[in-house]
């Protein structure tokens, strides 16, 4: 039997030492890792915005951010894409967004490609996130109208964002809600209404 005295420990240590840098880098990742996960926004605590546009300066987010509680609302992605219909760039950028964004800002005939993907606005969102006077992008079907958007900017209109971006200015611009958005909240049903980060940024958006 083997006495463990002070030789042996340094014999030990002598040919396992590489052992004890490694465990306290796998230490050391653990702890970075869970820290990480632990304060990084849920996919509830996150916007994805795409515009029609040429996005120059992000700041119009600023104002906006602060009628959000931090836990409700950390960071709004924004992305940009000028409508220009003829390069394939524009639509494979739009396909993108129009399958993982929350809110899509577009111009009429990027609305009209991409209805199929959108949101009809039900008159319970209208009556409870938009204004009597507020305009739409509709789609009559079988006798049946669909709000898939509701107008932002009007052609050759001056706009607020305007100063922070180039928008095509011989088209409408709507704000639409994709299907694949998680923050719909009552689009989605009625177990995901608190979930509605998109519709009160669509709110903003509107009145700013």
């Amino acid at each position: 039997m083997q006495l463990i005295n002070k030789e042996s420990i340094r014999k030990t240590f002598v040919h396992t030492w590489y052992v004890y840098p490694l465990l306290i880098g796998f230490v050391t990742f653990l702890w970075i890792w869970a820290f990480a996960a632990f304060h990084q926004p849920s996919a509830h605590q996150k916007l994805s915005l795409f515009f029609a546009s040429k996005v120059n300066d992000k700041k119009f987010v600023n104002p906006i951010m602060k009628h959000y509680q931090r836990e409700d609302l950390r960071e709004v992605d924004v992305q940009s894409a000028y409508p220009d219909h003829t390069n394939v760039a524009y639509y494979q950028k739009l396909k993108i967004y129009v399958e993982k964004g929350d809110l899509l800002i577009l111009d009429d005939y990027s609305v009209t490609l991409c209805r199929n993907y959108l949101y009809n606005l039900t008159d319970e969102v209208k009556e409870t996130y938009l204004n009597p006077d507020c305009s739409y992008y509709t789609y009559e079907e079988e006798e049946t109208t669909y709000y898939y958007g509701v107008l932002l900017k009007n052609k050759n209109e001056e706009h607020y964002l305007s100063k922070y971006m180039n928008f095509d200015e011989k088209s409408n611009y709507y704000i639409c809600v994709p299907t694949g958005s998680v923050n719909a909240g009552i689009l989605r049903g009625k177990n995901n209404a608190k979930y509605d980060n998109a519709l009160t940024f669509m709110q903003y958006l509107l009145e700013l």
